[in-house]
């Protein structure tokens, strides 16, 4: 049986859509909205950048979910334990090349293969992944040794695109003389608006990867 689609089958597009509508929605707010006053060639350079690691975001973020996590082999001339069902017979020591790693080896009953040092099986997506890391819905699959740096690359790139609107925000509020007095708080709402985008901002995608994904 052929495993290594098994994960996408199980975690559909949805969670990357999802991401793809909240950066979509996120940048659309901030850029048009909250900082739609700031047009100077500064702030048009980042919120220009901004846009651009959010849609890098997005890329890394479809890229990690078409790829495939990693699939283990089963070594034929390997076999498997007489009694799956004696947990006694399914873990054994085993030694990594460098002769200095002891680590143990599990029999995988689901997927039949030995699984290799650091692989895990996922559970949502019945089989075994090579570096299992956890399963990110958000991502619709899970983040395996092959995938990993796609996932690496969505959060530092969705991470760099807020704090590009972070800066932004600060700038655009020493631009309106915020710090130097109190009459831009009475004859303007932008600085409200600021504010609020700055502090009550939905939470970033990276941050909703990290903590349920």
């Amino acid at each position: 049986e052929d495993r290594s689609c098994r994960c996408s089958d199980a975690a559909p597009l949805g969670g990357p859509l999802v991401i793809a509508a909240l950066v979509t929605a996120v940048l659309s707010g901030y850029c048009l909205l909250v900082y739609g006053s700031a047009e100077d060639d500064a702030s048009r350079v980042l919120k220009q950048s901004a846009v651009g690691f959010g849609s890098a975001a997005v890329l890394a973020c479809l890229l990690c979910h078409i790829t495939d996590p990693g699939t283990p082999q089963p070594d034929l001339d390997d076999p498997g334990p007489s009694d799956e069902a004696d947990e006694a017979l399914r873990i054994r020591d085993k030694i990594l090349p460098d002769n200095t790693t002891h680590w143990k080896q599990k029999w995988c009953r689901e997927c039949r293969l030995w699984r290799p040092h650091r692989c895990g099986h996922c559970h949502y997506c019945g089989r075994c992944v090579l570096r299992l890391d956890h399963h990110c819905f958000l991502m619709g699959t899970c983040v395996g040794e092959r995938n990993m740096r796609f996932f690496v690359a969505f959060l530092i790139c969705a991470g760099l695109g807020l704090l590009l609107l972070v800066v932004l925000g600060f700038y655009r509020l020493t631009q309106l003389g915020c710090w130097s007095g109190s009459r831009c708080w009475v004859t303007s709402s932008e600085p409200w608006l600021i504010v609020f985008g700055l502090f009550f901002c939905p939470p970033p995608p990276s941050s909703i990867c990290l903590g349920g994904g």
